[in-house]
């Protein structure tokens, strides 16, 4: 991979930096809400813990790339992609096509998830909501688009930012999991969405598009579309 591709030094010293301090900061947010939270018997799911969870979301993820791009002069609707819709008939398109490849991957493997928890919790909230909106702004409109910016090309920028998505996640499985192969299993698969969620917001300038993207596989994996999928000859 030649030098132009992978960008200079410089290129790289700020998504280094901040993606440690992201680490830090979010492993930090698990560890508060163990030790206070937990022992007052605050869910991760409950709706008392989600005032928590989408505050230091709003705290650690996003005002951090929200000063970052303001320090830089740049428009956060045009830089990020939330400011255009342009595209997002494509992103409809390519999150459909993306509940395929999901359906088709069940049924390889005979893994089918599990139907859906009550749409009016936090979870949902968090996970058709809250992660499309707030993952996509962070890595995708943020910091991969940021990349791009600097001279970083595709695949340099597409891994390095799945793989800071992906660490993301680790913290909150290995509280809730553990710290063992449990906790660790959809590693490898929130990395391969990653890789795709880039490949869309680098083709497609609304981030929307990618939200969209993201909404669906959560809809499949948290097991949404199975439920509505059950509840059809109900409904009829």
């Amino acid at each position: 991979m030649s030098a132009g591709r992978l960008g200079s030094w410089r290129s790289w010293r700020w998504f280094l930096l901040w993606v440690s301090c992201l680490l830090a900061l979010w492993l930090a947010a698990w560890i508060l809400h163990e030790a206070v939270f937990v022992p007052r018997g605050w869910a991760v799911a409950s709706w008392s813990a989600g005032l928590y969870w989408t505050v230091a979301k709003l705290a650690v993820w996003i005002a951090p790339a929200v000063w970052i791009l303001r320090r830089a002069g740049e428009g956060i609707g045009a830089a990020t992609g939330l400011g255009t819709t342009r595209g997002l008939g494509w992103g409809l398109l390519l999150a459909l096509a993306w509940l395929g490849v999901q359906v088709v991957s069940s049924k390889i493997r005979g893994a089918w998830p599990s139907p859906a928890r009550s749409i009016a919790s936090y979870a949902a909230l968090n996970a058709y909501v809250i992660s499309p909106l707030f993952e996509e702004f962070v890595f995708r409109g943020f910091a991969l688009r940021t990349l791009r910016r600097r001279g970083v090309g595709f695949w340099p920028a597409a891994l390095a930012t799945a793989a800071a998505f992906s660490l993301i996640h680790v913290p909150g499985w290995v509280f809730m999991h553990g710290a063992g192969a449990v906790a660790l299993a959809p590693l490898a698969s929130v990395l391969l969405f990653g890789v795709v969620a880039a490949a869309v917001s680098w083709r497609i300038p609304s981030l929307w598009a990618c939200s969209a993207v993201h909404l669906a596989n959560n809809a499949w994996s948290e097991g949404l579309i199975v439920a509505l999928t059950r509840s059809l000859p109900v409904l009829g």
